[in-house]
């Protein structure tokens, strides 16, 4: 016979389930762990414990609490997201997630009637705690890696771009290098520039734009560089190369932008226009 003591109405009737997008996934790959309240009796003041997911960068996205109906065990529940969280694995192994647990209050069939003899309810103090869940995390191939590996996981595209290609000595142009795709964008350096040494070059502007979601992270990360020639002449700006692995395909990719050349005319000053004449002082 089932107790009716509140605390396990409250555990039959309250549960608390994590589930991943993946099972196993690569150093680098992002996962999506959902954890959904399923609930039969009314629930509030949800109070989850700060969780630490060692080995693993950790993302939290903003949930919508809507709450809808949904099968649990074979039974109709209440249900509601409570978290959502993209992890990053960092280290290969299995890898175990310490449960969430959360404390809440819940209203309980007291098992006692009122005056007009309805069933009242109390109100308890009650923890959930998740279920178990662990990931397969997997190494990336030793097999086709570059020597220079990015670091980067996913699927992406380079390319980059020059605003103007034919300018006057001292005027200025802006050459873009940006990597667009889905994978661990927020984790990888922009890939290395080389130019010209005749070429003055200004620290590079950053504009990414990443988006962490249900779906991913996904984006753009982009480095602008302003480039001002001091000297006439065509000057060619060295390819970029980019590498990453994708999971999807198991395998390693290389790209490498095409060249560019940038033209520079103009009237070449003598230094001496620069040099200040001696002031007499009084």
């Amino acid at each position: 016979k089932k107790s009716n003591a509140p605390y396990d109405i409250a555990s039959r009737k309250i549960h608390l389930n994590v589930t991943a997008n993946k099972s196993s996934a690569y150093v680098g790959e992002p996962v999506i762990l959902t954890y959904t309240l399923y609930f039969n009796l009314n629930v509030g003041s949800l109070s989850p414990n700060s969780m630490k997911y060692t080995n693993f960068w950790a993302n939290e996205l903003e949930v919508n609490n809507e709450t809808n109906t949904k099968q649990f065990n074979g039974q109709n529940y209440n249900a509601a997201i409570i978290k959502q969280v993209v992890l990053t694995p960092q280290v290969s192994g299995r890898q175990n997630i310490e449960p969430l647990s959360i404390n809440l209050v819940a209203s309980v069939p007291s098992g006692r009637r009122d005056f007009f003899n309805m069933i009242t309810n109390q109100n308890i103090d009650y923890t959930v705690v998740s279920n178990d869940i662990a990931i397969d995390v997997l190494d990336l191939p030793s097999e086709g890696r570059p020597q220079d590996f990015s670091g980067a996981i996913g699927d992406f595209d380079l390319s980059v771009a020059l605003n103007s290609d034919s300018i006057d000595i001292n005027e200025s142009v802006t050459f873009s290098v940006k990597i667009k795709g889905k994978g661990n964008l927020n984790l990888i350096n922009s890939p290395k520039v080389n130019f010209d040494t005749q070429l003055e070059v200004f620290d590079p502007k950053n504009s990414d734009k990443i988006k962490i979601s249900t779906s991913g992270i996904q984006g753009y990360k982009q480095e602008d560089y302003l480039i001002v020639p001091r000297h006439k002449g065509v000057y060619n700006l060295q390819p970029v190369k980019f590498n990453f692995f994708n999971p999807k395909t198991k395998k390693y990719t290389s790209l490498v932008s095409k060249l560019i050349k940038i033209k520079v005319g103009g009237d070449q000053t003598s230094d001496s226009s620069y040099t200040l004449q001696t002031i007499k002082k009084e």
